[in-house]
């Protein structure tokens, strides 16, 4: 068997750019009134920070992309029902806490139920497009819907389940270390808080 290919991760800022772009064409700063160079200035800022989260990754096939955020959000106030004792804040409880913070999940590679993602709603590919999510929960719902709608799906192949596994993998590791490296520094600002469940 032949070396499996790997799916291309875009490093080039300008090539980043140009994907990105084509689904975030609009950016908003309220009704603040602010120059054209201010402007540039906000937006290049903007898109700098946009290269720095997230990772694009473009599909086996050389024309579909992906985009992944990798930069998760930690919580240091951690809810608790109040009917329960105060739990004490270790480690793993704030690790368990931020849970919900984790963007991805790993997909299984089930026959039957083939992971996809819609690339734009024009329903067919003519258009080079990127998308942020995989769809697969509530499947069968999903994907009637799109199909429905006309929309263009694009499945993911063996082997792109393979990789995007193993991004999400990395990004796990990642987001672990960087719980304990935030509990390390900030634990006495780390807090369970109760709240009122069943009031």
């Amino acid at each position: 068997m032949g070396e499996m290919k790997k799916m291309k991760k875009i490093e080039n800022y300008d090539e980043f750019m140009n994907l990105w772009n084509i689904s975030h064409k609009n950016r908003y700063w309220g009704n603040k009134k602010i120059t054209l160079e201010q402007e540039q200035e906000i937006v290049e800022k903007a898109n700098i920070k946009d290269f720095k989260r997230y990772n694009i990754y473009m599909l086996n096939d050389n024309y579909h992309f992906i985009a992944i955020d990798t930069k998760w959000a930690i919580d240091n106030d951690l809810y608790y029902d109040d009917e329960q004792e105060a739990p004490k804040v270790t480690l793993q409880y704030f690790k368990t806490k931020n849970q919900i913070n984790i963007k991805y999940n790993q997909i299984e590679n089930d026959k039957m139920i083939k992971p996809y993602f819609m690339i734009n709603y024009s329903g067919n590919d003519k258009e080079v497009c990127i998308k942020r999510d995989i769809y697969y929960s509530n499947y069968c719902d999903n994907l009637k819907w799109a199909q429905d709608k006309k929309l263009f799906v694009r499945f993911l192949t063996d082997e792109e389940i393979e990789q995007y596994n193993n991004i999400v993998g990395e990004l796990t590791k990642e987001y672990d270390k960087r719980l304990e490296n935030y509990y390390k520094k900030y634990n006495k600002n780390i807090y369970a808080i109760g709240y009122w469940a069943n009031r």
